[in-house]
């Protein structure tokens, strides 16, 4: 990609899961597995660099084989922030960064092109899409938030500094609220299976 704005991308997908019951990401939905959906919804093109954080060498092999580069988180006990940490530093030359996480299944590449295109316009925002006022993910931070994302400790994650930060928070408004749905539980994914059409 070719333009003034260094545009970075992480696709966080190392979590231990534990309210699934399993390794979520391998969960099925809709013929394929969350890990692959999530890999699916992110516009290679519209980054100059995607990094996709993974806990074991066969999603590393799979992020690769869509063309993203990976690293392997060796410590996903540490939590979100050790994550956002490795994705940061991976790509700290970057002028922004949107994190994804890797379980909205219905979240559109459509959608992420819509957020980049509204970040471009408010380059001094945190930049995240809503519905109704309602914040979802991904977020896109400018590279003034970076240290402050390698600052967080724990299982917390981008929320630590938005909250710090709620003046600089602009909500990109989206018109399907299914997009924003994350799937925590089997239940959550039933329900969005029953509700994709």
């Amino acid at each position: 990609m070719q333009n003034a704005l260094k545009l970075g991308c992480v696709l966080m997908a190392s979590g231990t899961a534990s309210r699934f019951g399993k390794n979520k990401l391998e969960a099925e939905f809709c013929g394929t597995t969350l890990f692959c959906s999530a890999l699916k919804s992110i516009p290679k093109d519209a980054f100059d660099e995607v990094f996709v954080v993974v806990s074991n060498e066969a999603h590393e092999a799979l992020a690769k084989d869509f063309g993203f580069c990976a690293i392997i988180n060796t410590a996903p006990s540490l939590g979100q922030s050790h994550t956002i940490s490795l994705g940061v530093r991976a790509l700290f030359k970057m002028d922004a960064l949107m994190f994804m996480v890797a379980d909205q299944p219905l979240l559109t590449q459509k959608t992420i092109c819509a957020l980049i295109s509204f970040y471009k316009k408010n380059q001094s925002s945190i930049v995240a899409p809503g519905y109704m006022g309602r914040r979802g993910n991904p977020c896109i931070f400018p590279k003034e938030f970076f240290t402050g994302l390698l600052e967080l400790k724990g299982d917390v994650g981008g929320n630590e500094v938005i909250k710090a930060n709620e003046s600089r928070l602009r909500l990109y408004e989206i018109k399907d609220a299914r997009e924003l749905i994350d799937v925590d539980t089997p239940e959550t994914l039933s329900l969005l299976e029953a509700l994709k059409d």
